[in-house]
């Protein structure tokens, strides 16, 4: 069953992951996929228009003061052993749980493919 998620509340009550934090929904599909994407939240006015799962203002009280604000996510991976990159794929509320996890499993595959081209000895 499609969800559709409108504003970051909804997305972060409605997967469920981690806390219920930005920060902890951005660490479990982290550590929870195989080549380890990772999740910032677009926010205008925000340091550089977004804030990663993995800074201190994507937990705590830090969320109460952009999260309003939030227009969507960004999902994308750096290749441990390499100089590649993948993505962003960025999600604009509103986006369904389908079209979360499409862009996590597209980003997740092909950062598996580039680390392996990139540490799997032929």
């Amino acid at each position: 069953m499609s969800t559709t998620y409108h504003n970051l509340s909804e997305l972060l009550n409605g997967e469920g992951l981690g806390d219920g934090s930005p920060g902890a929904f951005g660490r479990s599909i982290y550590k929870y996929t195989d080549c380890g994407p990772w999740v910032s939240f677009l926010v205008p006015g925000a340091w550089l228009g977004r804030v990663y799962y993995t800074e201190r203002a994507a937990y705590g009280w830090g969320p109460r003061l952009w999260g309003a604000r939030c227009t969507g996510i960004s999902v994308g991976s750096i290749v441990e052993g390499s100089d590649a990159e993948v993505g962003p794929v960025r999600l604009y509320f509103p986006f369904t749980n389908e079209q979360l996890w499409d862009a996590v499993q597209e980003i997740n595959d092909e950062a598996c493919a580039f680390w392996d081209e990139a540490n799997v000895e032929s």
